[in-house]
């Protein structure tokens, strides 16, 4: 005979229908950046002088590497997928490290958090807010999150690593600006906070020298610690 089903109480079936509902809107929009993407390689394919099998042979090649990016986003990524090469910084919930991932090489920042001291510090929801608009950020002002995911006492989030360093390691570096390096940093801030707030819609809620990272350009980008 089968038992019945536990009973999920208001929270559970709240999580519940938010999770199917997240995972529709991902599809959604992975559907429709795959549709925009093809209609554009469409409109770039009609410009060229291009025999129809060689067009055929530049959509199937698209579509392939289409098909590997959706099988890799949607790969279940655990900690067992890194290796972990140094810690480079610590925050109010844990540590930040420098990793590789064992299957393709690639280098990246992993932020790890303690749940417990999350729900302490009553911030559960401060951290959902990061990872959703850094899951929304599709532009270089925000740095880049490519996997998360959790065990029992931890939340992980790997990012971008950035080696330019901080805003805050080059001001004590180099002491003071002079006035052409302020207005350049100041102009590109004021691009990023017009990003954030205009496009994702979020109110970044930590601006502070620490938070505003480096690429290896020399370009500033956004940690989003809200």
């Amino acid at each position: 005979a089968f038992s019945q089903p536990p009973a999920l109480n208001n929270d559970r079936l709240e999580a519940f229908k938010q999770a199917i509902e997240n995972s529709k809107s991902k599809r959604l929009t992975e559907f429709q950046e795959r549709k925009s993407q093809s209609q554009k390689l469409s409109e770039q394919l009609k410009e060229t002088a291009f025999s129809e099998d060689q067009k055929e042979a530049v959509r199937s090649s698209f579509n392939k590497q289409q098909d590997e990016y959706l099988r890799e986003s949607r790969k279940n990524v655990t900690i067992n997928d890194f290796e972990f090469l140094k810690v480079i910084g610590t925050g109010a919930f844990g540590i930040v490290r420098l990793c590789r991932m064992k299957e393709t090489g690639s280098i990246f920042a992993m932020k790890q958090m303690s749940k417990k001291e999350m729900m302490y510090k009553n911030q559960v929801h401060h951290v959902r807010a990061e990872k959703e608009a850094l899951s929304l950020a599709k532009d270089d002002w925000v740095i880049g999150l490519h996997y998360t995911f959790q065990d029992d006492s931890f939340l992980y989030m790997v990012m971008d690593y950035l080696p330019g360093g901080d805003l805050m390691t080059h001001l004590m570096r180099k002491d003071t600006f002079n006035e052409a390096e302020t207005r350049f940093y100041i102009a590109e801030l004021v691009e990023a906070i017009d990003y954030i707030h205009t496009n994702l819609h979020y109110i970044h809620r930590d601006i502070k020298p620490d938070n505003i990272v480096y690429d290896i350009n020399g370009a500033p980008m956004f940690l989003m610690l809200m």
